[in-house]
């Protein structure tokens, strides 16, 4: 059944895959905020919009399930990370009188 130039996964590996983004986007939702804070908010979501150009690219063109498991854990960790840090960018570049003004006012 397996086809050549396939991944040829098997249930296990399938989930492996499969889960190997959720692990990483919840590193990356942790750690993401931190990062935000130290080096900018702008700055952290160029570096993401890299890190996720060349996941997908590694995802893409991965040889075997191995890598393409890395490149998946890799992959959420910029989604983990963009997740945090861009709400918190658009609501510090929004209007104060725009309508989610009054949650900023809160805080």
């Amino acid at each position: 059944m397996s086809q050549p130039g396939q991944l040829n996964l098997n249930p296990f590996t399938e989930g492996l895959v499969t889960s190997s983004l959720l692990l990483g986007a919840a590193f990356g939702a942790v750690f993401g905020g931190r990062l935000s804070d130290r080096i900018g908010r702008r700055k952290t979501i160029m570096h993401l919009a890299l890190l996720f150009f060349i996941t997908t690219l590694g995802c893409t063109f991965a040889p075997d399930a191995t890598v393409m498991i890395f490149f998946r854990f890799l992959l959420g960790l910029a989604v983990g990370g963009v997740s945090v840090t861009v709400p918190a960018y658009l609501s510090e570049m929004s209007p104060m009188k725009s309508g989610a003004g009054w949650f900023r006012k809160m805080n």
